[in-house]
C-alpha cells in the first residue's frame, strides 16, 4: 500500500479522495507530498475557478467525465474532498497509473 491511499475512503456509491490545493501554480499537476495528494492548479481561488478547474483536471487524470465527480467540501478551503464514481480499488489503480507515469 503507497502512503498516498490513506487519502481514499470507500463511499456508499463511490470513493471519497481527500486532497491539499495549491492554486496560481505554474502548470497544474499530481503529486505526493509527505504521504498525502496535493494538486497544483494555475487557477486562482476566486469565484470557484480553482474548484472548477480541480475537477477538470481529475477528470482528465482518472479518465473520467467530470460529471461523475463532485466536491463535496473544502469549497473555499486548500483542504478539499472529492466524491468520484468509481469503487476505491478503482480509483487506487488509475491513480497509481497517473502517478507511476508521472515518474519516469
Amino acid at each position: 500500500m503507497e502512503k498516498w491511499e490513506g487519502a481514499l475512503q470507500a463511499a456508499e456509491k463511490g470513493t471519497l479522495l481527500r486532497l491539499r490545493v495549491t492554486p496560481r501554480s505554474r502548470v497544474n499537476a499530481l503529486e505526493v507530498s509527505e504521504g498525502s495528494l496535493r494538486v497544483r492548479l494555475i487557477a486562482p481561488p476566486v469565484e470557484g475557478k480553482a474548484n472548477e478547474l480541480l475537477l477538470g483536471f481529475l477528470s482528465q487524470l482518472l479518465d473520467l467525465p467530470a460529471r461523475r465527480m463532485e466536491l463535496v467540501g473544502g469549497h473555499k478551503s486548500r483542504e478539499k474532498l472529492v466524491w468520484i464514481d468509481l469503487t476505491l480499488p478503482e480509483v487506487r489503480q488509475r491513480l497509481a497509473e497517473v502517478l507511476r507515469k508521472k515518474e519516469r
